[in-house]
């Protein structure tokens, strides 16, 4: 780590490229007055220039000042933002931003000054609380010690933390660093900073990378995706699921259609609801790996809630927290072809313990796009007409669901129905029929020629045991000329129109009763 000092008697630089050789310095924490401040540029000519009219600035004094404490505090060195960073350099800005956290963390003492502050005033009010960068200055360093306008001493931060805490929303035992910042939930930690501002929207992202232990490149001109690459990095590190919070937090009892909309949040302001949000996981020896990629969010494997509905079908995700009694959060997701899910919000975007899914379902790898692009609604205009579905006829209720793992791959549970992913798609389907058992049917579907075609039995050992070979034989074998709009199953070879609809196609099943 390479750090430049102030000498608090000289007023000069002293840089430091070795951590074991850096001396105990004092640090100040403030907001900047717009062309008060001064530069590193300007602090140099100002040492070799006591008539230097910089000298005659605010922000001098700040510095003057902020020298006066240490040497009161026994401390031979400073640093202060302003003018201890040669900004003008990418490299060095690039390095101290990263290393910021760790500098307010290891100074001997922080000094912030409230510089619109008087006696008679209010602490809440005061600025330094509003802005991004001064809330890693609050959380890191150990000692703390508050100024008002004139340098009067406030109070030190032990002695004042239940008023802040109040205002800031920030744990007391992370204000006295007896709290891993790691063990407080992402969503909760980010809510610290859903109210303060800064000058560049790049930085709503930098400010907070010390709080999140998080190392990147600066890219300012990018605008709001550095927070979308923030959380990128995040993702990286953490399991903590709670990082998609934003995306749940619809409480609206309307009942709205489900919309596409984008899994991560654009800034710390979408975390605002969530300062009381909590874990409803402890150790889980069972969570599964999740990454971001070029498909978006993938999880190798998932157990998903599903409400079926061939108009609305919606899985639900649980994000292993809470709001509160009742309130734990959910994703919301529609899937859009085979492993391919989108985030929607609707009515149910917060969905209440109550409001439970209809059944569960284990999935494989899946994949939940990151942003709602065009490419995605095309690829959801693409597939919504290329899903067939089995209705069934006659008073039995049936069950249906994929036979092996290649149609499994294929099946959207939430609508009972399978993805068409080629001109011709053969898939495995297992019948639940009471009383009977191993019910299984394979059929070869052209979706050109729209028609289906069954190989049936009642009674094969596993479907999943078949080899392929012996697959292709039976689709091969030669079909009868049985043509019907609804046909009834009993091991037999069927060749059946499919009836085409808004979404998809259809084919009407009846099962004999013997």
């Amino acid at each position: 780590m390479v750090i430049r000092l102030i000498d608090t008697k000289s007023g000069g630089f002293v840089l430091f490229e070795r951590e074991e050789e850096i001396p105990p310095y004092a640090i100040l924490s403030h907001t900047w007055v717009h062309g008060e401040e001064i530069s590193f540029k300007e602090m140099q000519e100002i040492s070799n220039d006591p008539n230097h009219p910089a000298r005659e600035r605010s922000g001098f004094r700040k510095i003057a000042n902020t020298c006066y404490q240490a040497r009161g505090h026994m401390l031979d060195f400073a640093w202060i933002d302003t003018c201890c960073i040669d900004k003008k350099d990418p490299t060095e800005l690039g390095e101290a931003i990263n290393s910021m956290f760790k500098w307010y963390q290891q100074a001997a003492i922080c000094y912030v000054y409230l510089e619109d502050y008087s006696e008679m005033g209010s602490l809440g009010g005061c600025r330094w609380f509003s802005r991004g960068w001064c809330l890693q200055e609050l959380i890191a360093p150990n000692r703390i010690i508050f100024y008002d306008r004139h340098w009067e001493r406030v109070g030190d931060k032990l002695m004042l933390e239940d008023y802040l805490s109040d205002i800031t929303n920030v744990d007391k035992d992370i204000l006295r660093g007896e709290q891993s910042l790691d063990t407080v939930p992402i969503a909760r930690r980010m809510s610290w900073a859903a109210k303060r501002n800064t000058a560049r929207i790049e930085d709503q992202a930098y400010c907070l990378l010390g709080i999140f232990d998080i190392h990147m490149p600066l890219l300012y001109g990018e605008g709001a995706n550095a927070f979308i690459r923030f959380q990128e990095e995040i993702i990286k590190r953490s399991e903590d699921l709670s990082i998609f919070a934003p995306a749940a937090d619809v409480i609206d009892s309307q009942d709205v259609p489900a919309q596409p909309c984008n899994l991560l949040a654009t800034s710390p302001k979408e975390f605002a609801n969530f300062g009381q949000l909590t874990p409803t996981r402890g150790l889980d020896l069972t969570a599964q790996p999740f990454t971001m990629t070029n498909f978006g969010l993938n999880f190798l494997q998932q157990e998903l809630g599903v409400f079926v509905s061939w108009e609305e079908p919606i899985y639900t995700l649980s994000l292993q927290c809470e709001l509160g009694p009742n309130q734990k959060l959910y994703l919301r997701l529609q899937q859009i072809a085979p492993s391919r899910f989108i985030l929607v919000r609707g009515s149910r975007g917060l969905t209440q313990t109550t409001d439970s899914p209809q059944e569960f379902w284990s999935t494989g790898s899946i994949y939940i796009s990151a942003k709602f692009t065009p490419g995605i609604k095309s690829l959801i205009d693409i597939s919504s007409k290329r899903i067939i579905r089995f209705t069934i006829g006659g008073g039995t209720k049936i069950g249906f669901t994929p036979a092996d793992d290649e149609s499994r791959l294929q099946w959207d549970h939430s609508r009972k129905a399978f993805f068409l992913t080629s001109r011709i798609t053969y898939v495995s389907v297992k019948f639940d029929i009471p009383g009977k058992i191993n019910n299984y049917i394979c059929c070869c579907i052209n979706r050109s020629n729209k028609y289906v075609r069954f190989w049936t039995s009642g009674v094969w050992g596993s479907a999943e045991r078949d080899s392929r070979s012996e697959r292709d034989e039976r689709r091969r074998a030669k079909y009868g000329n049985k043509h019907a709009d609804e046909i009834r199953l009993n091991s037999t070879m069927a060749k059946v129109k499919l009836r085409e609809e808004e979404y998809g196609y259809s084919v009407a099943l009846r099962f004999d009763d013997e």
